[in-house]
């Protein structure tokens, strides 16, 4: 391939002067042998026609014309002519001229009468040379410019004394200015100080490690936040000397956000594993507390054959110290007739056994057993309602059954097993009315009630109070209904919760202190296994209120049928 100088070229000259343009075309015919077209206009709008017409690789241009002179003859050809190189033609001395000529546009320059046929071919091969470099520099320029101003980041360019150099639009757009208005700006003119102090000293940061600092930077723009990666970067020159700092900005909130999006998934995902632990853990515990209540009701069992006995016993063994005390009254008797029959003999034996009596103390002994038994007797009958309340509470023989219930029986029971839970925490106060029996599990509505007094235990116990908190259980008949109000003056619920104890898994109480299936199993039995309701009221600082409603019968067909349809969906499953 040909290279600009050896193809050949279309030349125009601009000239007005009959003489000069004769000189020329002679020097052109002894320097060139590869001119196409060698034109010749007198005037810039002559020129301009012609340009308009023909295309031209080459321009002679005396500055001087008859409409134009000086550099505006110049710029007049350049504004019709961006393809062909330029070579100004001046004046005798007027290298200045020249010069702003180069300075503007043109790719070399001659002064009349001080060049030869050598000279003007070596500049019009040199102007081909430079327009070409020139072309080819303009346009890896325009290619870099397009790349960077249509980069995503916004870039900017900071001098080694952090005065902006350059911006893309992307940069200029974001502050309000173009990227010519930037040029001499630093931080102080566009942030405030307290910014602009931290961007410059990691400017300075980057300049003296010369190593790459990353940031991400918060930001709040019409509402809404966004995240910012600034990368900044040492640039230097060819000699290896620090030039500048280079800054990229990038929005990076959509992967924050997937980032953050995805740690949350990770995180919910470890919670539910979590809260399937503690359903296993809950299952286990079920299946211990079931153990537990057959275990109670075996103690219960065992205890009262020993204690069937016992009580036997202890009736015979009163029965027997009566005798006794019979015996001792005969005694006393004998004893004052013996007196009276002055018989020294027998006095002095009475005498004994009287001394013998005082000396063991033997009738504060008979007053004392009476005191002792009654105690004794005190002590069984405790034993006696804490083996029946746990028998009670436990009812395994209708654990899975629906039965005859006393709900205050129920409630006592209860209270009695959960004893140990609050009595250090509060007082129980009872008003439980005269209610009619009800149809229900009894096993299960005793575990509501375990849990609705534990967590009123809790309540009163987590606000690290003084002295003891108050739980009040009443019940009463309301139409075909029994109800059962449970009262403390715990911390109470928050508003937005109240809505959510229910739910399973859903605890106020402190990690690792409650599963959150206390209310949720309480909220299944009462509402959906025996028909009936569970209300709650709650005021923070001031405690809760439980509100049971049962009915007195209960539908055993319908709830057989919900079982079994349950039951046959999960065998589906």
């Amino acid at each position: 391939m040909k290279s600009d100088t050896e193809k050949t070229l279309n030349i125009l000259v601009v000239e007005d002067d009959p003489v000069s343009r004769t000189l020329v075309e002679g020097l052109l015919s002894k320097t060139l042998t590869n001119i196409n077209e060698l034109a010749f206009t007198e005037s810039l709008k002559a020129a301009i026609d012609y340009l308009n017409e023909h295309a031209c690789d080459i321009i002679l241009l005396d500055l001087n014309l008859p409409d134009s002179t000086g550099l505006n003859t110049l710029k007049g050809i350049i504004d019709y002519s961006n393809s062909a190189a330029i070579v100004v033609v001046t004046g005798d001395y007027d290298d200045d001229l020249g010069l702003e000529a180069v300075t503007l546009g043109a790719q070399e320059y001659l002064v009349k009468g001080r060049y030869d046929a050598y000279i003007l071919g070596k500049s019009i091969k040199y102007a081909i040379e430079r327009k070409r470099s020139e072309d080819l520099l303009i346009k890896k320029e325009n290619q870099y410019k397009t790349l960077v101003e249509n980069l995503p980041q916004r870039i900017l360019l900071k001098d080694k004394d952090l005065f902006f150099v350059s911006c893309n639009e992307s940069y200029a757009s974001r502050i309000g200015m173009t990227s010519e208005d930037i040029v001499g700006k630093t931080d102080y003119d566009f942030y405030t100080k307290e910014s602009a102090d931290r961007y410059r000293a990691s400017d300075k940061e980057v300049l003296e490690t010369r190593t790459r600092k990353d940031d991400y930077i918060t930001l709040k723009i019409t509402g809404k936040e966004q995240i910012i990666h600034l990368a900044k970067t040492p640039v230097v020159n060819d000699k290896d000397e620090l030039t500048g700092v280079l800054c990229i900005f990038e929005d990076v909130t959509k992967q924050k956000n997937a980032e953050k999006e995805a740690k949350q998934a990770y995180e919910e995902l470890q919670e539910s594993h979590e809260d399937m632990k503690n359903v296993q853990s809950q299952i286990v515990q079920s299946e211990k507390l079931a153990s537990i209540g057959q275990l109670a009701a075996g103690v219960a069992h065992e205890i009262n054959n020993p204690m069937g006995f016992v009580m036997s016993n202890f009736e015979t063994l009163q029965n027997y110290i009566k005798k006794y005390q019979g015996l001792f009254e005969v005694y006393d008797i004998l004893a004052e007739a013996v007196k009276c029959e002055d018989n020294k003999e027998l006095l002095k034996k009475v005498e004994d056994i009287e001394e013998f009596r005082e000396d063991q103390q033997m009738d504060f002994i008979f007053e004392d057993i009476q005191c002792l038994f009654s105690d004794m007797q005190e002590g069984l009958s405790r034993i006696t309602g804490i083996v029946q309340n746990l028998r009670d509470f436990s009812r395994v023989d209708q654990a899975e059954d629906f039965a005859d219930y006393n709900l205050n029986s129920g409630i006592e029971s209860t209270l009695m097993v959960a004893n140990n839970e609050i009595k250090y925490d509060a007082d129980v106060t009872t008003d439980l009315g005269d209610l009619p029996m009800i149809l229900c599990n009894p096993g299960q509505l005793n575990q509501v009630f375990l849990n609705m007094f534990i967590n009123a235990a809790q309540a009163i116990k987590s606000q690290e109070r003084n002295k003891k908190g108050l739980i009040t259980v009443k019940t009463f008949a309301e139409d075909d209904n029994v109800v059962c109000e449970i009262v403390d003056n715990g911390s109470g619920i928050a508003p937005d919760k109240v809505s959510k104890i229910f739910d399973p898994f859903f605890t106020t109480k402190a990690p690792g202190k409650g599963t959150g299936l206390g209310l949720s199993v309480s909220h299944d039995i009462i509402v959906n296994k025996h028909k009936g309701t569970l209300l709650v009221d709650s005021t923070v600082g001031e405690g809760t209120k439980f509100t049971i409603k049962l009915p007195v019968m209960q539908d055993l067909t319908e709830i057989e049928e919900e079982e079994n349809s349950m039951l046959a969906s999960e065998v589906n499953c």
